[in-house]
């Protein structure tokens, strides 16, 4: 069974939110932690004036692509919720 790390983050103040969807799709443990950063389109305080979460979850290929979907459809691209999967090998 092929394991994935699915990763979201998104404004503070919909984590509690964000963790209540997952645990109803069958995630069954997650972290979360407060994020901030800087990229490429420099530093815009008012996007960051909220502060962000990034919530990191190790589930199966499966639930992955079925928790994306899910929460794709429940937020849209304007909500700033910021949603990827990728492979993940356990040692």
């Amino acid at each position: 069974m092929e394991s994935a790390i699915l990763v979201i983050i998104a404004p503070e103040g919909t984590e509690a939110t964000l963790e209540r969807e997952l645990l109803d799709l069958g995630v069954e443990g997650f972290s979360a932690w407060p994020v901030k950063g800087y990229g490429q389109h420099g530093h815009r305080p008012t996007q960051w004036a909220t502060g962000n979460v990034r919530i990191e979850a190790l589930v199966t290929r499966e639930l992955a692509e079925r928790v994306l979907a899910e929460l794709r459809q429940k937020h849209p691209r304007e909500s700033r919720v910021f949603l990827y999967a990728a492979l993940a090998t356990t040692l």
